[in-house]
């Protein structure tokens, strides 16, 4: 039997274990707790890793720490002699509880784990293409110093921006939340003093900076040890097995709740069987949730299939109206690292199941609204705003990264505020339309630096599809600060985009224009504010930069 005195200095060792699982970075193999005894006979295969739980056995397929009786040590009671007869008050038993879900859904992971990248494919610069009021290009210099993939991804979470011109003005910087000094007066929410000359430069802090890096290496699916299952078959509830012994869930979103309770681990991975699974998916909001990766370990994204039929319009099923957020079939708004690799997810709404004009037809397939956002080999489909970025603040900044993944829609596939990384991906024109349809839909704050990044990408589109746009800026909320920022380089765009003046102009409220009676596109930040009260030198709102292919400006 084990002392008081024993189960404190076990709860001791258990929450600093806890503390320096914390630690680990993103990429590192996961790591079970170290209770300092033997956990021999605790490694199962399958789902299994270290079981340790007295009621017996591991949740894999190979043998698992024996229960009471088994004659092993229990690796959540090492000083407890004979674990039967232990003697926990309530909170002690608590901790050995949480304990044993731990190392069932947190398991050690093998060395050999991180794998290298397959080599980039990147897109060499198509031919110098000649720079148009219409149809801007970046000189190589500038796509170089300011738009790769590691200056789009290098920072992210709340952040603030300042000027050298701290005299000058200029209504609307700052953000909603931000704080910037125009014209002598401190602005919030964008509201700055009268203009009295130019901003000057910008500077942005925030709460993250060079953190996170989702080129290099990452985990080997076929080598992981998953902490949990998704396996269709699997029965909807088991009375037989205490909920926190569970590691093998019918649904998706039961095993991402299962997840979100593993506190302290470095990651939880979730494997998902082949399936298609019906119904919406929410990685929830919960800070004290670990990093997650939920994934395929089949290479054909199709064998894993996530898919829901909702609208703004109406919900599937019943018809009810939804906000564009809630059409989502997969939304993440984890606040710590999540990944989705080697799966399809799709919203299969077919436009005027609901009434509605067709800005309510909007069906999301992917909202992403949290800060460094992974998603490897992913095809998302939809038709209406299919790949929904967007961040939890207007004065935050969320990074997704997409790669080797591709993107199917209509009208405006992709939109939103989100720091959007576009990387080796295609994206697909469906011919629901026909004709026209948008690419891009940014709706970038005025002092974000990022918005939408597509590099090294392809732009593709079914047979009768044409003249499709390559972005319209989305005046997001009738928000005078939602400016759009896209940038288009070293990628291959087809026939089916509209060549001459490939952006698309909207109507919408400038410092220069509050009253607008025309449509404008905002090409820089000339264009948004006041003549000589903006950023010197101005800033790139939407350009493109050594693409190729038929559809790529001459």
């Amino acid at each position: 039997m084990t002392s008081r005195r024993n189960l404190k200095s076990l709860g001791a060792a258990f929450s600093l274990s806890l503390v320096l699982a914390g630690a680990c970075t993103d990429n590192e193999p996961t790591r079970v707790i170290d209770t300092g005894a033997s956990t021999a006979g605790a490694s199962g295969s399958g789902s299994g890793g270290k079981a340790g739980s007295a009621s017996g056995g591991s949740s894999g397929s190979g043998a698992g720490t024996a229960g009471a009786g088994g004659g092993a040590v229990d690796p959540c009671l090492p000083e407890c002699d004979d674990p039967a007869g232990c003697m926990l008050d309530a909170a002690q038993q608590v901790m050995v509880d949480f304990c044993r879900m731990y190392t069932r859904r947190c398991p050690d992971q093998p060395s050999d784990v991180m794998m290298e990248r397959e080599p980039d494919r990147l897109v060499e610069a198509g031919p110098d293409a000649l720079s148009t009021a219409t149809r801007p290009q970046l000189t190589a210099s500038e796509a170089d110093e300011h738009y790769t993939v590691a200056k789009a991804l290098h920072a992210g979470g709340v952040y603030t921006a300042s000027y050298s011109n701290s005299g000058g003005g200029a209504g609307g910087e700052g953000g909603a939340g931000g704080e910037t000094t125009a014209g002598g007066q401190t602005s919030v929410g964008g509201e700055g003093g009268a203009p009295s000359g130019p901003l000057g430069e910008r500077t942005v802090s925030y709460a993250s900076e060079g953190d996170w890096d989702p080129t290099g290496p990452i985990e080997d699916v076929t080598k992981i040890v998953p902490g949990l299952i998704v396996d269709p078959s699997a029965p909807l509830l088991d009375p037989t097995v205490p909920t926190g012994e569970r590691t093998v869930f019918p649904t998706i979103q039961q095993a991402l709740d299962a997840a979100g309770l593993v506190a302290g681990c470095p990651r939880v991975f979730i494997k998902v069987l082949p399936g298609t699974y019906r119904g919406k998916v929410i990685v929830k909001a919960k800070t004290s949730a670990p990093p997650i990766t939920l994934y395929g370990v089949d290479s054909d994204p199709s064998r894993v299939v996530i898919v829901a039929g909702h609208s703004s319009a109406g919900a599937e099923g019943d018809g009810t109206v939804l906000t564009v957020h809630e059409s989502a079939t997969f939304t993440n708004s984890l606040p710590q690292p999540f990944q989705a690799r080697n799966m399809t997810i799709a919203n299969d709404y077919v436009v005027g199941t609901w009434p509605g004009d067709p800005d309510s037809q909007t069906a999301v397939a992917l909202l992403t609204q949290a800060d460094k956002a992974l998603f490897d080999n992913v095809h998302v489909r939809g038709h209406r705003n299919a790949l929904y970025v967007k961040s939890t603040g207007a004065n935050e900044v969320s990074r997704a990264y997409f790669r080797d993944s591709l993107i199917e829609g209509d009208e405006e596939i992709i939109l939103g505020r989100g720091a959007a990384v576009i990387d080796q991906c295609r994206i697909h024109s469906l011919g629901d339309n026909g004709s026209s349809g948008t690419i891009t839909a940014p709706s970038t704050r005025v002092d974000n630096p990022h918005g939408i990044l597509i590099i090294n990408s392809e732009l593709s589109a079914d047979a009768i599809v044409s003249d499709v746009y390559l972005g319209k800026q989305w005046y997001e909320g009738d928000i005078e600060e939602a400016v759009g920022k896209t940038v288009i380089r070293n990628s291959i765009l087809g026939p089916h985009i509209h060549a001459g003046d490939p952006w698309l102009p909207t109507l919408r409220a400038t410092p220069q224009d509050p009253m607008p009676t025309e449509s404008t596109v905002l090409y820089t930040s000339d264009d948004y504010y006041v003549p000589n009260t903006g950023l010197i030198p101005p800033e790139v709102y939407l350009a493109e930069f050594g693409n190729s292919g038929p559809g790529a400006a001459d």
